[in-house]
């Protein structure tokens, strides 16, 4: 993802990505409104539980693996998950590169 929609990610959502990911958002920008739906829902869903700072869920690597989205984090509630897996079904939809609908398909 371009170096932009990272700053905007990180710095909108600096709780969940307050530890650098490795090799940073391993997709292309297409799939930046499904990772600021996920960011959100994620962030809306830990600020209904009380929890220390420590305790607060965290990415640790966010990427593109055989054609499908990808957030690993700790710290992840049930709902949390589920949303992560809802994303993930989304950008089976959408153009990884462009955002556009589309479809996953083998060369």
């Amino acid at each position: 993802m371009n170096s932009d929609l990272t700053k905007r990610l990180i710095n909108t959502f600096s709780a969940l990505y307050r530890y650098p990911l490795e090799f940073g958002f391993e997709c292309d920008d297409g799939w930046f409104g499904i990772l600021l739906g996920l960011s959100e829902q994620l962030s809306d869903d830990a600020s209904g539980v009380p929890t220390t700072s420590e305790d607060y869920p965290y990415a640790i690597q966010v990427k593109q693996k055989f054609g499908q989205l990808r957030w690993y984090g700790e710290n992840l509630s049930e709902a949390m998950k589920s949303s992560i897996e809802i994303a993930a079904k989304y950008s089976l939809e959408a153009c990884e590169i462009c955002g556009a609908p589309g479809k996953l398909w083998n060369h």
